[in-house]
């Protein structure tokens, strides 16, 4: 997978009266553009969650896939849901 264009999100430069209060919208959300597809992050801070979707075109090991997001976010639980799109 080769790496395109980043672009994240978050409320930080929102006037505090029109930032995120609720603890299932309050956080960054970024989408990592891929030459096959993309790679959208949805991180929760009052639910210390993270929400990770890969989707490609191209074949990836989604237990690889899961292994790395669960190094990379030192998470204590990282739970996965593969679905093959013909």
């Amino acid at each position: 997978m080769k790496q395109c264009k980043l672009v994240f999100w978050d409320d930080t430069d929102v006037p505090v009266e029109d930032r995120q209060t609720s603890p299932h919208t309050k956080g960054t959300s970024a989408v990592q553009f891929i030459l096959t597809s993309s790679i959208v992050i949805h991180a929760l801070d009052m639910l210390d969650a993270v929400y990770m979707n890969i989707f490609s075109c191209k074949v990836f090991d989604p237990v690889t896939a899961q292994r790395l997001a669960k190094e990379w976010f030192a998470a204590a639980e990282c739970r996965r849901h593969f679905i093959v799109r013909i």
